[in-house]
């Protein structure tokens, strides 16, 4: 937990990045999710930010990346890329230029021709001083050419939002998407448990494949042995779907 980690020497924030905005102010329980990004960054560990809708984990995830950068904690090898349903993507931009406008951000976004324009850009070291790059779901894996770049393209933080969208482990999209070429996941989600335990084991196996390496059958073989690991959750609300165009 946070105080182990800070036992062994991780250090608490107890101030927001000086690079945020500031006339914005952080509250107090974001400054908690703040810290304990950093701690599971100290220690090497992916996680899933669970915060209920509404609590800011937009917000804390900028602030994490802006202190990154202000505390130079990485390698600069390459960007951070946040993974969006294209309906938050506008929100997320413009919540990255409000709260920390000295994050370079470039949007992975437009048509076929567009898109290649980029890319083209990129071997050109057009990508060298970004820090962020924000694209949707669908366009990370649309094509073999998207797919093979986000393989091999050099990547610090991916951070999945609304990663409740990676629930089926047996999806294409969700094999695309964990071969991601990135240091360090983060997944986002209000509902990391919607209708039974495998998606659960879905989205833990996506924040760390390494644990998980080879175990994928033997989970499937698991879960379809005992049925009530995949009863549904009885509730009246309908589960969210991807909606992705």
């Amino acid at each position: 937990n946070m105080e182990k980690a800070v036992a062994a020497g991780s250090s608490m924030i107890s101030k927001q990045p000086s690079t945020l905005s500031p006339e914005l102010t952080l509250a107090p329980y974001q400054m908690v999710g703040l810290n304990w990004l950093a701690v599971m960054h100290s220690q090497n560990v992916n996680g899933i930010l669970a915060d209920e809708m509404g609590l800011g984990k937009t917000v804390q995830v900028i602030a994490f990346l802006t202190y990154l950068k202000e505390s130079k904690l990485t390698s600069n090898e390459g960007p951070h890329v946040i993974v969006v349903p294209s309906s938050t993507m506008e929100n997320w931009w413009n919540e990255l230029a409000r709260w920390s406008p000295g994050l370079k951000v470039v949007q992975y976004y437009g048509n076929q021709e567009e898109r290649k324009y980029m890319r083209m850009g990129w071997r050109n070291g057009d990508l060298d001083d970004v820090d962020v790059l924000l694209t949707t779901y669908n366009l990370v894996s649309s094509t073999p050419e998207e797919r093979r770049l986000f393989r091999v393209l050099p990547i610090e933080y991916v951070v999945f939002d609304e990663a409740h969208m990676l629930k089926n482990m047996s999806t294409i999209r969700y094999e695309n998407l964990v071969r991601i070429n990135a240091k360090h996941r983060i997944l986002l989600t209000g509902t990391p448990l919607q209708n039974n335990l495998l998606e659960l084991m879905s989205l833990l196996m996506f924040v760390m494949p390494s644990i998980f390496a080879g175990k994928q059958e033997d989970l499937k073989s698991l879960f379809s042995k005992n049925p009530k690991l995949q009863s549904e959750k009885k509730s009246s609300e309908q589960p969210l779907f991807e909606q992705e165009q």
